[in-house]
């Protein structure tokens, strides 16, 4: 038998345990994105990997001192399994304010690359997102397309009704487009009414049939303000599809030309760059919508 003050250190060892378990909770573990999360199953798996040193270091010590019936066999294990929980409860409390860290850290980074109107992607992501997908099409020797899009007459609409129903025009354009779009595709709000859209695995073609079923989706859209009827928005879209050795700019460059040359033929349509020097001209107005490849 285990005398009283080793009963009640091996008690006390029990609420170390209990406690420490109370502190490694479901809800912090899920809370973490899958990167994160990685990372606090490691620190969960090395508690769980204390905890059962501490059950097999705890039991072999009973045994001693139910064999020897000694006081200080018992006390002496009892003593090693306290201190061993405490340390788990301890490390527990570290895991859980790391699960917090690394939530809020996820949060952050979040906040840092998220346009705060339209949740899209904002500039910052779009620099370092569009050369990550560059080497990529390097590597993997696949077409990468990058689509620029303007929401036509926006300046009226704010106008008329006021910006507040301008950035109500703006996310649900956004909402639309983001829908419309792959899970690999990056839609990126650039400011105001300038979107780009990153979409690895997307030829010349590809894009231009992409973008220009965007664009009849935008356009179905009805907008309903407070003053005024019922009226409908639309957007011009221009493609450029990498090329060899072309640095990140250039074909920023060739993508809002093409695009440019959609607002000059009249918006709401669609033009795909193949190269071609081309200079933005005086927007000619709205001429109805059209798919053309300049």
């Amino acid at each position: 038998m285990l005398r009283a003050p080793a009963i009640i250190l091996v008690g006390i060892s029990v609420a170390f345990l209990i406690l420490a378990l109370r502190r490694l909770s479901v809800r912090d573990f899920f809370d973490c994105n899958k990167d994160l999360r990685r990372k606090s199953l490691i620190l969960r798996g090395m508690v769980a990997l204390i905890m059962l040193c501490f059950c097999v270091m705890a039991v072999q010590f009973i045994r001693e001192g139910n064999r020897s019936d000694g006081f200080r066999e018992d006390l002496f294990g009892a003593a090693i399994s306290i201190f061993i929980s405490a340390f788990v409860y301890v490390a527990a409390g570290i895991t859980r304010q790391t699960a917090h860290l690394f939530n809020e850290l996820g949060s952050m980074r979040t906040l840092a690359h998220r346009d705060a109107l339209t949740g899209l992607f904002n500039r910052r992501y779009f620099d370092t997102a569009l050369a990550k997908a560059i080497e990529f099409s390097k590597f993997a020797g696949e077409p990468l397309a990058l689509i620029a899009i303007d929401i036509d007459s926006l300046k009226q609409v704010n106008d008329q009704h006021g910006h507040a129903f301008g950035d109500e025009v703006i996310r649900r354009v956004c909402v639309t487009i983001s829908g419309a779009s792959r899970a690999r595709d990056a839609v990126v709000r650039l400011g105001g009414d300038e979107l780009m859209i990153i979409s690895q695995g997307t030829d010349h073609a590809a894009a231009v049939l992409f973008a220009d079923r965007v664009r009849h989706l935008v356009e179905r859209i009805e907008f309903c303000p407070q003053r005024g009827g019922v009226f409908n928005v639309s957007i011009s879209a221009g493609t450029a599809n990498h090329r060899r050795n072309e640095e990140a700019a250039d074909l920023i460059s060739r993508a809002d030309a093409a695009m440019y040359r959609s607002k000059i033929g009249g918006r709401n349509r669609v033009h795909h760059d193949r190269g071609e020097n081309t200079l933005p001209m005086q927007d000619e107005g709205f001429a109805g919508p059209r798919l053309r490849e300049a």
